[in-house]
């Protein structure tokens, strides 16, 4: 996955397999021109669906969005409840007297 580096113009293709395709900036492209390499970086970012090059339908766009939502990681700290405390924290063993040799 290619972005356009931030110093390199933004451009449109005039001829070969690419013809009339746009590249901009902030866009995330699957695959790039071989002689227009140097103008692009590895993206940091998934590509949009309409980058793919692929039509899908809405119910194909709304399982992909699914799957890719949940293969992110959550961020929702959970919280612990007395029932998953071990042991030690929710009823600590108190010392009866006695020797401890």
């Amino acid at each position: 996955m290619f972005t356009l580096k931030k110093n390199a113009p933004e451009f449109d293709m005039v001829d070969g397999p690419y013809k009339g395709q746009k590249f901009r900036h902030g866009e995330v492209y699957a695959d790039v021109p071989p002689g227009e390499k140097g103008r692009f970086e590895a993206a940091k970012t998934k590509p949009a669906i309409s980058h793919l090059g692929v039509e899908f339908t809405e119910k194909q766009k709304a399982l992909i969005k699914k799957i890719t939502d949940a293969e992110q990681p959550t961020t929702k700290k959970k919280e612990n409840s007395e029932a998953e405390k071990p042991a030690s924290v929710t009823s600590p063993t108190k010392w009866k007297g006695g020797s401890d040799k």
